[in-house]
């Protein structure tokens, strides 16, 4: 049988592993200073079919690529749904494309932060050509309604 004290440290240590395991390819964040800047405000409307935005839904992503440390960092807050799933996905505005950087894994309640590991050339040619590149969420995961639900973000220079 467990004691109170004993459950409390278990319930603990397996939050703290959840976290953990949640992380994916999270890596340490470089200084906030490092890397080129990218911004992009999310919104319903910028959404392609067969997707749809959520409509009042709002959000906002500020990226930091380093090429040098194969790195993108992420500040990504949205509102006006549940965050299920964070990407950046390759293609021109009002072109749906695929994923090519997940920030699924830095999900915290309604936002993304964090840094994740990218291979290098694609970091620079993200910051080479930003606005063939979009920042998308999902209200859902694959399989569920919520899934073609979500605000979207063209990057641009």
């Amino acid at each position: 049988m467990l004691t109170t004290t004993r459950r409390v440290a278990l319930s603990a240590s397996l939050a703290a592993g959840l976290a953990l395991a949640g992380a994916g390819a999270a890596v340490a964040a470089p200084p906030a200073n490092a890397g080129k800047p990218l911004s992009t405000t999310l919104t319903p409307a910028q959404e392609v079919a067969p997707f749809a935005g959520v409509v009042g839904a709002s959000g906002q992503a500020d990226l930091r690529l380093n090429v040098g440390q194969g790195t993108i960092c992420v500040d990504l807050t949205t509102s006006g749904f549940n965050l299920a799933l964070a990407h950046i996905h390759e293609a021109p505005a009002g072109v749906n494309g695929g994923v090519v950087v997940d920030f699924s894994g830095l999900i915290r309640a309604n936002s993304a932060v964090g840094c994740v590991s990218v291979d290098r050339e694609l970091v620079k040619e993200i910051s080479k050509d930003p606005a063939d590149y979009y920042v998308n969420t999902h209200a859902g995961l694959p399989g569920t309604p919520g899934f073609f639900q979500g605000i979207r973000g063209q990057l641009g220079r």
